[in-house]
């Protein structure tokens, strides 16, 4: 009877035994898979802060080009403001001039038609 209890306590012994190492094997796994997946979120982690980091860069980059632009705009607003008063001061000129020379014309016109009258009315004063 003594036996069989000790074959029945190694026989325990040796199942807690293989459990023991069944349960080690299954935490070994565990822990490597554990230390995988740390891994894969190291590296995903690591992505997205390169990501974020690049898109804070493009953020900045069209935030600059935007500036740029609305200054660019700004100045070809004044410039096309400026032009337009340039060219609003030169019609007014070249009218004025236009209106000078004209009036200039017209009085020539006259003087030469009053001449024309007094040679016509002195050709025929003549001929009487």
């Amino acid at each position: 009877l003594e036996v069989t209890g000790k074959d029945s306590a190694k026989a325990q012994v040796r199942e807690c035994y293989l459990e023991i190492k069944h349960r080690d094997e299954e935490n070994a796994a565990l822990k490597d898979g554990s230390l995988r997946l740390h891994k894969e979120l190291d590296l995903l982690r690591a992505q997205m802060i390169e990501n974020d980091r690049q898109h804070e860069e493009e953020v900045v980059r069209l935030r600059t080009e935007l500036r740029m632009a609305r200054r660019h705009e700004e100045f070809l607003s004044k410039e096309l403001e400026a032009q337009r008063s340039t060219s609003g001061r030169r019609l007014n000129e070249l009218q004025s001039q236009s209106h000078s020379e004209m009036q200039a014309l017209r009085s020539e016109v006259q003087s030469l038609t009053l001449r024309c009258e007094e040679l016509s009315t002195g050709q025929r004063i003549m001929a009487m």
